[in-house]
C-alpha cells in the first residue's frame, strides 16, 4: 500500500493511536476475556452515539450476538435474510446464511443515519453482473512450468485487482478490524469480475492479527468462530464467483510518504489488521533497523510459523475444505512488501525466504508460493534480492509507484533469470505520481505473457447500496461510476487490458454490477 504527501507525521502517530489497540485488554485469557470485548464494544457504542447512529439487535438463542451485549432495542429482520426493512439505512457486519446451527454467526446490525441521496445507479451498460456463475469454479490449482502458470491443460495469466479491505475493514466509521458486511463482500466480487478480474489480492483476509477482532487478537490465543466467519466466507464466495485469491500472510507495515519517485520514511508500526511488528511485539523484540529480528530470530519465526499453520489448517465452515488445500487460493505471499520500497530496509535474507516458502509448500504442496520480497531490483544500488532463486518459490513480485516501464523491463530480466512468474502485485494507476502513461504501460505489460497485474485498489458501495465506501488515497477505484471523469476512462482502460490479456473480447463500456447480489 502506498501513501501521498497528505499528513504530518504529528496526524501520523495519531492516527495509530486512534486505532485504538491501547484500550483492548488483550492480556486476559480466552476464557475470560468477555469483559474487555464488552468494553471495546461499550466504546464503539458510545462513538456511534455521539455520531447519531442506531444499534439494532438481533437475538438467538445459540449465538453470542455483539449487538446483544450492548443491550439495545430491537427492530424487526427478516428472517429468511437477516436484511433490515427497506425503509431503515443500514451497515450489516457478516451477517451470515446456512452452514449447521452450530456455525451460524451474527455479526452487529448497525443503521446509519439515512442519507438524502446515493450514488447515481450506472447505466452504461448492456451487461450486468446479478450473481454467480460468469467464470467458472476454481476446482483445480494452478501450476507453475517454469515461467508460465498453468490450470487445466491451458494458460492462466493472473489479471484482477487488490480488495485490502475485504474481510476486514477500517473504512465505515467504526472501530477498525471489524469483518466486512458480507453483503459488500459479494458485490465487491462480483464487480471484480465485472472488471475483468480473474483473480483479487485479500490482505486483510490472511494478515489478520494484534486485535480482538481479528484471527490472533494475542500471541497465546486465536480467534472465536465469530470472527473467522467472514474469512471462510470471503473464500468460499470467492469461489463462487469463480475468482482465484492472493493471500499474503504478514504485512511490512511502514507508513511512507511518496511522491514521484522519492520517498520520505515517518515511522513504522502495526497497521489495523498487524504485521511483522505486531510478532516482535509478541515476543518483547526490538523493532530496531525496521524490524530486522523479524527475519533473525528464532521467536520471531515460531511466532509466524504458528500463525501460518493455524490459519492454513483452519477447515473452511462453508466449503468444508481446509485452507492449505483450497484451489481457490492461487498463492500465499511470504508477506507483503517485505523489505519495503526498492529494498530501502534491506531485503529479507534468501533462508528467510527459504524458511517461509518450505512451510507454505509443506503444507499446501499443490498451492504456488509467492516471495513477498517488494520488487526485483533496486535502481539505486543495483542490488537484486535472492530469495527469488529458490526453486520452491514461483511467483517473485513488485509494487509499481509510479509506474516505469524502464524498471520493470529490467525486473522482467531477472524473473527469466530465476525461471519465475512476475507479479505486479499492486500497481499505480492513477497520475496522482507521473511516471509512465497507463495506456503505454497496459500496452508494453500486454505483450509479456507471464506477467500478471493486480491494480490497487477495489471499493464498492455500503451496505444499503446507497453510496461508495470511501478510502483516503487517491488510488481508490470506486466501480464502476464513483471516480472522476478522466478517471473513470482508466479504469475502463484497466478493464480492456484485463479482458485482452486473457484472451476475451473487451467490453466497449465497463460492465455494470447488481447491488445487492443475491443472498447465498
Amino acid at each position: 500500500m502506498r501513501w501521498t504527501i497528505a499528513l504530518n507525521l504529528a496526524l501520523a502517530v495519531s492516527s495509530v493511536a486512534a486505532q485504538g489497540f491501547a484500550a483492548w485488554d488483550l492480556s486476559v485469557p480466552k476464557r475470560f476475556r468477555a469483559p474487555a470485548i464488552e468494553a471495546q464494544l461499550q466504546v464503539a457504542k458510545a462513538a456511534l452515539k455521539a455520531q447519531g447512529v442506531d444499534i439494532l439487535r438481533r437475538s438467538d438463542d445459540d449465538v453470542t450476538n455483539v449487538a446483544d451485549i450492548l443491550d439495545e432495542p430491537s427492530a424487526p429482520l427478516s428472517e429468511a435474510t437477516n436484511e433490515i426493512p427497506a425503509s431503515r439505512t443500514a451497515i450489516r457486519f457478516g451477517s451470515s446464511s446456512g452452514g449447521e446451527r452450530d456455525a451460524v454467526v451474527h455479526n452487529p446490525l448497525i443503521t446509519a443515519p439515512v442519507k438524502r441521496g446515493c450514488a447515481p445507479v450506472y447505466s452504461g451498460s448492456r451487461t450486468t453482473i446479478k450473481g454467480t456463475g460468469t467464470l467458472p469454479k476454481p476446482t483445480t490449482f494452478v501450476q507453475r512450468s517454469g515461467q508460465a502458470l498453468k490450470v487445466n491443460g491451458g494458460n492462466f495469466r493472473i489479471v484482477g485487482t487488490n480488495i485490502y479491505w475485504l474481510c476486514n475493514d477500517e473504512n465505515v466509521g467504526l472501530p477498525k478490524g471489524l469483518p466486512t458486511d458480507k453483503g459488500r463482500v459479494r458485490e465487491a466480487l462480483a464487480a471484480a469480475v465485472a472488471f475483468g478480474a480473474n483473480t483479487v489480492r485479500l490482505t486483510t483476509c490472511a494478515t489478520s492479527l494484534g486485535s480482538p477482532t481479528l484471527l490472533q487478537p494475542i500471541a497465546t490465543n486465536f480467534a472465536d468462530e465469530i470472527y473467522w466467519d467472514i474469512h471462510d466466507y470471503v473464500l468460499f464466495a470467492a469461489r463462487e464467483y469463480g475468482l482465484r485469491v492472493v493471500l499474503p500472510l504478514t504485512d511490512n507495515e511502514e507508513f511512507r510518504f511518496i511522491t514521484g519517485m522519492a520517498y520520505f520514511y515517518t515511522i513504522s508500526y502495526d497497521y489495523y489488521h498487524g504485521g511483522k511488528y505486531t510478532f516482535l511485539r509478541w515476543k518483547n523484540l526490538s523493532s530496531g533497523q525496521y524490524g530486522a529480528q523479524f527475519f533473525t530470530n528464532s521467536q520471531a519465526w515460531s511466532a509466524y510459523m504458528g500463525y501460518v499453520r493455524t490459519v492454513m489448517n483452519r477447515r473452511n465452515k462453508y466449503s468444508r475444505v481446509q485452507y492449505k488445500n483450497d484451489p481457490t487460493i492461487l498463492a500465499w505471499e511470504t508477506g507483503n512488501e517485505l523489505g519495503a520500497y526498492f529494498g530501502r530496509e534491506g531485503y529479507p535474507p534468501q533462508a528467510w525466504t527459504g524458511k517461509a516458502a518450505g512451510l507454505i509448500k509443506g503444507l499446501a504442496p499443490n498451492t504456488l508460493v509467492i516471495d513477498g520480497t517488494d520488487g526485483l531490483w533496486n535502481y539505486t544500488t543495483g542490488a537484486i534480492p535472492q530469495g527469488g532463486k529458490l526453486s520452491i518459490v514461483d511467483i517473485v513480485t513488485d509494487h509499481v509507484y509510479p509506474r516505469n516501464w524502464g524498471i520493470i523491463k529490467k525486473e522482467i530480466s531477472i524473473a527469466q533469470g530465476f525461471g519465475k512468474n512476475f507479479l505486479l502485485g499492486e500497481f499505480d494507476w492513477t497520475d496522482s505520481n507521473g511516471g509512465d502513461s497507463l495506456s503505454s504501460f497496459l500496452a508494453q505489460a500486454r505483450k509479456q505473457p507471464t506477467l500478471g497485474a493486480l491494480v490497487w485498489n477495489m471499493f464498492a458501495h455500503d451496505a444499503q447500496c446507497c453510496n461508495y465506501v470511501t478510502h483516503n488515497e487517491p488510488y481508490s477505484i470506486y466501480y464502476p461510476n464513483c471516480n472522476s471523469a478522466s478517471d473513470q476512462e482508466k479504469v475502463l482502460q484497466l478493464s480492456q487490458f484485463f479482458y485482452k490479456a486473457t484472451g476475451r473480447t473487451a467490453p466497449r463500456t465497463l460492465v455494470a454490477v447488481a447491488c445487492p447480489q443475491p443472498v447465498f
